[in-house]
């Protein structure tokens, strides 16, 4: 066994006093050797490879150890594997590239060692298909644009117009664009090995390489089991050193977004390319799923370790990169619309057990854990293995203590630590110590911008010229903390409050954890500061008093303003559905009623929406549905109830909105001439007179018919118009003048809901705006 490093020496002395040591060191040299000569001796007796690997693999202790502790036992596939691997790449190559090899041969299957090179044999329907378009000069768009006629037309039968496979492979043998092929894991790591070592071209000003793939750990490189077809690394390559006519040089970070791809004639144009080949995404475009795919791929086969990510409503990327001036790895993810929380993918690797498996907070523990050492991270492994053999609690906790004491980031096993801990005060002692070995001094965290959506075009955000720009995060300690003490910190507490005793008490430990890390400036989610505080402080002060403050934390959600409110108004209305839950139905159903009567007191609830029904507004709408809520849990005998609440507030809405009708009837031609009054005013006080107007305008809009809206509005629209110029120009550029604009936004907005009949009205509108706007460029005003 190595020597206890200097740095972890003083680690252990610099946290003694948070974590409590024990006489002597329950992880020893000898425990650490008898485990990896047990697992090699079974992965010998199990494992079918060839007679020099045994002897290559003890050339390569990382490589050996990385094997036996990748799971426990080690599956005889993952030997295997690593021995084709050697083989294809040669004795040079293997040694190099030992880490890569091993990191592609960790997966549950056998790796194939052909790359696909044909579909296999043609069905003979494709190929009289495939023959009369050919002799008929008919193009697969047409074909696809009326499949029943194209197979009568063929004298084929008309079954097969719903045979996705037929019609899947018919533009491959038509000629239309060839199959996307895909390549073996052994083809794909030898074409990057390849071009990983050819130089840079003396006149390029690219980086290069763009990551030590000869020098990376394996638990950075096992995405290269996710490979990229030959035709598409070959083109790619060429891009990136500026060698393909009309394409930029560099790293492909993103493409044009749009839908454009789905079109037919986009879609099943003839190319040299498959639809779905990163050559097609970049000129035919795409959003998120696409353009994400186009540049993880991009990246990986430019030896640069990158796969996909899901993100609620979207797909991002994610990527390593190395700094060579510190030697620390780094990790980040691109196209992001969403915090490290909400980010899933793949490790590669296998995982301890469940905990928060299919996360992205793994990459990011995977690379701090290869910041702090290999021999680290497996000496982490080895114990936390052996506590999974163990035979007592004390044993098995004792492992774990060690195996975070070498690796920090070993998730799986602060997981274990937080089962074996029970009680309010060990819970706050482990939590305590989780973010005395991930917190950096300033606590700093690596937020994503929450004003992105699925549907942001990134193009307009800028790009890194540094493909490694991505990555440079204040600290991942500190968000992989908050990640693991938010999903840990609920589950010791539930544990706690099940088991009753002194809740009061345990209510103050509570207090005093979410006080501490609210001090960090890193506070715990809802789950733990408002969900289980909320039943903490039901049990410990009763049900009146947890009323009183649940009615409080509503009037305070309500009052409330931008940012603050969505957060404010999840959480009040947790505490409110608790505190429901916690009485008899009726009583809940008729307290929560008070609370609505509440809020009606300060200010109106009902109004019209943007799709001209009668709606709540969030909050009030919301306990609305926890009063049928409490009284759903009645039963069947509640059902009564429940349906009669229900059709009251139907009632309420219908009368509302008929209200809202008639008012809108009335005050639409005084609203006409109070814009025909003010629009004839100086632009700078039109513009403040006018967005006085702005509410009751768009309340009227709404509230009328479509069809009344667009009359109204189109002949308020008409006399402005007839009045005086709606465009102007800013910096040489034609703009709408922005109250003509904004009136525009509302006859669009009624037009849209019309459905289908105002399609063509809004088409006719749209029209009509461009050419104004056409001939307003073409004759500006001096």
């Amino acid at each position: 066994m190595k020597r206890y490093s200097a740095a972890r020496v003083a680690l252990v002395l610099a946290l003694a006093a948070a974590w409590p040591v024990s006489a002597a060191p329950v992880f020893t040299a000898g425990q650490r050797q008898a485990f990896l000569t047990g697992a090699e001796t079974q992965l010998r007796a199990s494992a079918k490879v060839s007679d020099g690997f045994w002897a290559w693999l003890d050339k390569h202790a990382d490589i050996k150890n990385g094997l036996l502790t990748a799971a426990d036992p080690t599956p005889p596939v993952y030997a295997e594997n690593l021995d084709l691997m050697r083989q294809v790449v040669g004795p040079a190559r293997a040694d190099r590239y030992a880490h890569l090899l091993l990191a592609v041969s960790l997966r549950a299957t056998a790796i194939d060692p052909k790359s696909q090179t044909d579909l296999g044999p043609v069905p003979d329907n494709v190929k009289a298909m495939a023959a009369w378009m050919k002799a008929n000069h008919v193009t697969y768009l047409q074909a696809m644009g009326d499949k029943p006629g194209t197979l009568t037309k063929a004298g084929l039968p008309a079954a097969l117009a719903k045979d996705n496979a037929f019609w899947g492979r018919l533009p491959y043998e038509a000629g239309t664009y060839p199959p996307r092929l895909g390549q073996s894991i052994p083809d794909f790591v030898t074409w990057v090995i390849d071009h990983f070592e050819q130089p840079a071209p003396a006149d390029a000003k690219q980086a290069w390489p763009l990551f030590p793939l000869d020098k990376a750990p394996y638990p950075l490189l096992v995405w290269y089991q996710q490979t990229v077809p030959r035709a598409e690394c070959d083109w790619a390559w060429e891009r990136y050193w500026g060698r393909v006519a009309g394409q930029p040089a560099g790293i492909i970070g993103y493409g044009r977004y749009t839908w454009d791809y789905e079109k037919p004639e986009v879609k099943y144009r003839d190319s040299d390319w498959n639809p779905s080949a990163i050559v097609r995404m970049w000129s035919d475009g795409g959003v998120c799923g696409r353009l994400s795919t186009m540049a993880d791929c991009f990246r990986r086969l430019l030896a640069l370790p990158a796969q996909g990510v899901g993100q609620p409503g979207h797909r991002a990327f994610i990527a390593y990169s190395y700094d060579a001036r510190s030697g620390r790895y780094g990790v980040g993810v691109g196209q992001s619309i969403a915090g490290l929380e909400a980010t899933t993918c793949g490790l590669g690797l296998p995982y301890h057990n469940s905990f928060l498996n299919g996360r992205a907070v793994h990459c990011y523990a995977t690379v701090a854990a290869m910041n702090l050492g290999l021999d680290r991270y497996q000496n982490g492994q080895i114990a936390a293995l052996l506590a999974k053999r163990g035979a007592s609690p004390e044993a098995r906790r004792a492992l774990y203590e060690e195996a975070v004491q070498f690796n920090p980031y070993h998730l799986g096993a602060w997981k274990e630590l937080a089962e074996l801990t029970s009680g309010a005060a060990a819970a706050n002692a482990l939590l305590a110590r989780l973010d005395s070995y991930l917190f950096s001094p300033d606590g700093a965290l690596a937020l994503t911008d929450p004003g992105l959506s699925p549907d942001t075009d990134f193009a307009k955000l800028g790009a890194a010229a540094d493909p490694a720009a991505m990555n440079k995060m204040a600290n991942y300690g500190t968000d992989i903390a908050r990640i693991v003490g938010d999903a840990l910190a609920p589950e010791m507490y539930q544990r706690v409050l099940r088991a009753g005793g002194d809740l009061a008490g345990a209510r103050d430990l509570l207090r005093t954890e979410l006080a501490r890390r609210e001090a960090k400036k890193v506070p715990y989610g809802a789950a733990l500061s408002v969900d289980l505080a909320t039943r903490f402080d039901l049990a410990a002060d009763g049900l009146a008093q947890g009323k009183e403050s649940a009615a409080a934390a509503v009037a305070a959600a309500d009052r409330a303003t931008g940012k603050p409110r969505a957060s404010a108004v999840a959480n009040a209305l947790t505490k409110a559905r608790l505190t429901a839950e916690a009485q008899p139905p009726r009583e809940a159903a008729a307290w929560i009623g008070g609370l609505q009567t509440a809020l009606e007191a300060v200010a109106p609830r009902l109004d019209i929406d943007a799709a001209g029904a009668a709606a709540a507004e969030g909050l009030f709408a919301e306990l609305q549905k926890l009063r049928a809520a409490s009284l759903g849990r009645l039963g069947k005998p509640g059902a009564a109830e429940v349906k009669a609440l229900g059709a009251a507030w139907d009632k309420r809405l219908k009368e509302f909105a008929a209200a809202e009708l008639a008012k809108a009837r009335e005050q639409r031609d005084t609203l006409a001439r109070l814009v025909a009054q003010f629009d004839r005013a100086p632009a700078k006080d039109r513009a403040k007179s006018l967005d006085t107007l702005l509410p009751s305008l768009t309340r009227t809009a709404r509230a009328l018919p479509p069809a009344e809206a667009d009359a109204w509005l189109s002949s308020v629209l008409a006399e402005i118009k007839a009045r005086r110029p709606v465009f102007a120009l800013a910096k040489g550029k034609p703009v709408t003048e922005a109250w003509y604009g904004t009136l525009r936004g509302l006859l669009t907005d009624a037009l849209r809901r019309a459905g289908e009949p105002g399609r063509a009205r809004l088409d006719a509108e749209e029209a009509a705006y461009q050419a104004d706007l056409k001939a307003f460029t073409a004759s500006p005003p001096k």
